[in-house]
Order: structure tokens, then C-alpha cells, then sequence
């Protein structure tokens, strides 16, 4: 099985290319006044309104730096692949892995020192 690697502080993170729409470089997010923290912002794919967390700030309180490497990682909210999507912004999104799927939480995503 196929894993998307990518890094949220020091640590590595890995989620299931199955369960991955799209990356997409970043792009320009656009934010409320009263959004939560973590909520990077949003933005229009395809004429529909996106919602992109922050990893960074929500697990480390920091925002993700803005590096070549940072991606924007859609992932559908249902089974439908032409539903509704939200993002999740990381850095270091660079590699897909072959995996032990044994190791995963049960959650499709897995992490490592």
C-alpha cells in the first residue's frame, strides 16, 4: 500500500494515497476574522469553497512554513471523488511510500519519529 509522507514539525506523518484526491502547491488562502484556530483559511477549487487546516497551528501552535516543499493536500469528505473536499496544509510533501499497513491507527494515517 501507497503512503503520502509528509512533515508537521519534526515529525513524520503519513496518510493513505487512497484516500488522497489531490496536492496541490499552496495558494493564496483566504481567512475570516473569527476563524478557529488551525484554519488556515480557504480557498475556491474548482467553484467550490475549500477549507484548509493548518497542521502546524493546530497540533503545534505554530503555521506551517511556507517552503517550495508545502502542499496543500485535498482530501474528499465522502466517498463521492466529486464532492466536497477540505485540505490540509503540511510541509515536507514529497514522497510516497510503500508501507506496512500494520502499523496504521485505524485512521488511514500513521506517524513516526
Amino acid at each position: 500500500m501507497l503512503w503520502l509522507i509528509f512533515h508537521v514539525g519534526s515529525e513524520r506523518f503519513a496518510i493513505r494515497s487512497d484516500r488522497v484526491d489531490k496536492v496541490l502547491p499552496t495558494v493564496e488562502l483566504h481567512r475570516t476574522a473569527l476563524s478557529p484556530q488551525g484554519l488556515a483559511g480557504a480557498f475556491s477549487f474548482h467553484g467550490a469553497v475549500t477549507p484548509v487546516i493548518d497542521l502546524a497551528q493546530w497540533l503545534l501552535g505554530s503555521k506551517t512554513p511556507l517552503r517550495l516543499s508545502s502542499r496543500i493536500i485535498l482530501i474528499p469528505l465522502d466517498a463521492d471523488p466529486n464532492g466536497p473536499k477540505f485540505g490540509l496544509l503540511a510541509e515536507r510533501v514529497v514522497e510516497l511510500r510503500s508501507l506496512d499497513p500494520g502499523l496504521a491507527n485505524g485512521s488511514g494515517t500513521m506517524t513516526w519519529s
